[in-house]
């Protein structure tokens, strides 16, 4: 797993929005983060697959909305492309079902975009460290409801009520100390719930993990 951000790593950035304006926003917020570098913006579906190719980024921010094709379906066909790129989410939809499209897509986060620039970064960074993260903005009931989308079950993982307080939290992208600050407990508890909830679902980090809750249907 990475360990970012690190001295003289760089995060190979591209930005696939088709509003120059948006896209020039984010290159703004980020230009201060001298380990992150913006390789390209792409402005459609064409481009993205173009760009990728070309530039082999670490990340791509896709916007969920593009003009001939969305970023849904260039998630899911960049994914399978390139599996080690990791994409987050842009969106201007508060929405479970965009969300739950998103993560079945292989999106590892999902942002809002009226997101400030140190939770853009912190989001970044989340994320190439192998987690996945959620903007703040966006309730825990929308991702409860995401992660709840598909019927299938696994009856022989079963989650505790509080597991489950914490696995909302995990996938949303706080750390242990975070989320004992939230939910009062001590950072050690946290430790040991999460040991217990990946050994549960046999996940090996926490994009791993939201996708076996989503798939295994764990938040119902």
């Amino acid at each position: 797993m990475s360990n970012y951000p690190v001295e003289n790593d760089t995060i190979k950035l591209m930005i696939v929005d088709d509003h120059n304006l948006v896209s020039e926003a984010i290159r703004s917020m980020l230009e201060p983060y001298l380990q992150i570098e913006i390789t390209s913006f792409a402005r459609n579906a064409e481009e993205a697959f173009t760009f990728a190719k070309a530039k082999m980024p670490d990340m791509v921010l896709m916007d969920i909305s593009l003009p001939s094709q969305s970023g849904i379906d260039v998630t899911r066909e960049l994914k399978k492309l390139y599996p080690e790129v990791k994409v987050i989410m842009l969106s201007m939809h508060e929405s479970g079902a965009y969300i739950a499209k998103a993560i079945q897509a292989g999106a590892s986060g999902y942002l809002l975009k009226n997101i400030e620039k140190e939770e853009l970064y912190t989001a970044v960074n989340r994320v190439m460290e192998g987690d996945t993260y959620f903007s703040k903005d966006i309730s825990r009931d929308l991702i409860n409801e995401a992660l709840s989308n598909n019927n299938a079950r696994n009856p022989e993982i079963t989650i505790t009520r509080r597991e489950k307080e914490i696995l909302i939290l995990i996938i949303q992208g706080l750390t242990n100390k975070e989320i004992g600050e939230k939910l009062e407990i001590s950072k050690r508890t946290v430790d040991v719930h999460r040991e217990h909830i990946m050994k549960k679902c046999n996940a090996k980090n926490s994009v791993e993990l939201m996708h076996i809750v989503n798939e295994l249907n764990l938040l119902i």
